[in-house]
């Protein structure tokens, strides 16, 4: 049997974190069946030696100490156990020595 996804759009705005920087993204989203993946997607536009770390609500969810080439991607991220309750909060944080952009920053959760 087929199963579906639903999606919340974090961010769609073209963020940049300039080194050290950390941004905040409060976001709604209902309750998640935590059994169940969660999917984060994402594009970014580093420049070398930007860093990245991605946190939903206190757990770590995606981290690069270094990107190594500049150029924009698409990247996602597959993680389990996310509890999402109201006043959810993503971070960015940059932790490398360079600027990194952020967009299309979206959820896949299944309820």
């Amino acid at each position: 049997m087929p199963t579906l996804s639903n999606y919340v759009v974090i961010t769609d705005n073209a963020i940049t974190l300039p080194a050290g920087n950390v941004q905040n993204f409060a976001f709604d989203a209902p309750a998640l069946n935590t059994a169940a993946p969660t999917i984060l997607l994402f594009r970014v536009f580093p420049t070398p030696a930007a860093g990245l770390e991605l946190t939903i609500n206190g757990s770590v969810v995606f981290t690069v100490p270094a990107f190594n080439v500049a150029g924009g991607r698409s990247l996602h991220e597959v993680f389990q156990g996310l509890v999402l309750p109201a006043g959810n909060m993503l971070i960015a944080t940059n932790t490398g020595a360079a600027d990194v952009n952020i967009t299309g920053v979206t959820l896949l959760f299944q309820t």
